[in-house]
């Protein structure tokens, strides 16, 4: 129920409305209910329409019409609210570097002081290992072993870090193919990645690239159990040295990819149409809290679902005050 005026809407409480009901059950014949107000010391008729819900002040001026509330409680006394309401929680951390030595230390740094920052040599020892282990077993099962494979010599660590610099390096300088980055043609001609690795090292290093090893009892339920380590110690890593801030962003990101994978995607929109889709936890500025990689609907129908997806990226980030916004 509510006061009616030509410019003024008044909502009353439901103790406001049995009040007023009341009062108007006392009425006999009449529709005008009686109010006298304090302020005005007058009485105001109150004329009830044909609904019965809505009231409206009888005035012989047009711009004398105010609405005058009937005696009722104290409506402007706080009180706590009834039912389910959210429960906001105070956004606490400090955004940044961690622990606080590291924002002075790498205030000047360099780019590829932040790259062994997030990568450190202990990724790359890890990857050398398991890229020898590879090497040895395919060298013991092959019957037949080609001229290339008898010339493998064990990596290591930094021989892995040039590797993957050369892969990085061949992302912003591209051409036709592979074997043109040594060639010695003039208009093809590199001479930094000669200088890092011969052709044949690096095709070497490429065939017998590894992250798991195969004679260990993986998850054959996982598909990719052969690169799920490498995943686990680069979130750990994403996670220990930056705290995000307190806007997060839940999305989907396409890597172009036209290999042999059975979790491969096809989306006509993009400008690759074909690649790896990623689910990744961003923060402001831009950076990459946590990365989950798809691997097909068909294989996984719980952590797949779009309130599963969010939910197992902000799993460490629960109950500290974050907003996270997603899309569809």
């Amino acid at each position: 129920m509510e006061y009616f005026d030509d410019d003024l809407d008044y909502e009353l409480s439901q103790l406001d409305l049995s009040e007023y009901n009341q009062e108007c059950n006392t009425l006999s014949n009449s529709d005008t209910l009686q109010v006298f107000d304090v302020d005005l010391h007058e009485t105001i008729s109150i004329a009830r329409t044909k609904n019965h819900r809505r009231w409206q002040i009888l005035s012989d001026s047009e711009d004398d019409q105010i609405p005058i509330l009937p005696p009722s409680r104290n409506t402007e006394v706080w009180f706590n609210p009834l039912g389910k309401q959210p429960s906001i929680i105070p956004y606490t951390e400090c955004p940044g570097l961690k622990p606080f030595s590291l924002r002075s230390s790498m205030s000047s740094a360099k780019p590829a002081e932040f790259y062994s920052l997030l990568v450190p040599d202990s990724i790359f020892k890890y990857i050398a290992e398991e890229t020898n282990r590879f090497a040895l077993q395919t060298l013991n099962k092959s019957a037949t072993k080609s001229y290339r494979m008898q010339k493998w010599m064990p990596t290591d660590c930094h021989e892995i870090k040039r590797f993957f610099g050369v892969l990085i390096w061949m992302g912003i300088v591209k051409l036709p193919q592979l074997s043109l980055y040594w060639s010695t043609n003039k208009c093809f001609e590199q001479q930094f990645v000669k200088s890092i690795m011969s052709r044949n090292r690096f095709e070497l290093i490429l065939r017998m690239l590894h992250f798991a090893n195969n004679e260990i009892n993986h998850n054959k339920d996982d598909r990719l159990f052969k690169v799920r380590h490498l995943l686990d110690m680069l979130n750990a890593n994403f996670k220990c040295h930056y705290t995000p801030n307190q806007e997060m962003c839940v999305d989907e990101s396409l890597i172009p990819f036209r290999g042999r994978v059975i979790f491969r995607q096809y989306n006509k929109n993009k400008r690759h149409k074909y690649g790896i889709k990623l689910f990744k936890l961003c923060s402001n500025p831009g950076y990459t809290v946590k990365v989950q990689v798809y691997a097909g609907k068909n294989y996984d129908n719980v952590n797949t679902t779009p309130t599963n997806v969010v939910l197992a990226l902000c799993d460490d980030y629960l109950n500290k005050g974050h907003t996270v916004c997603t899309d569809n």
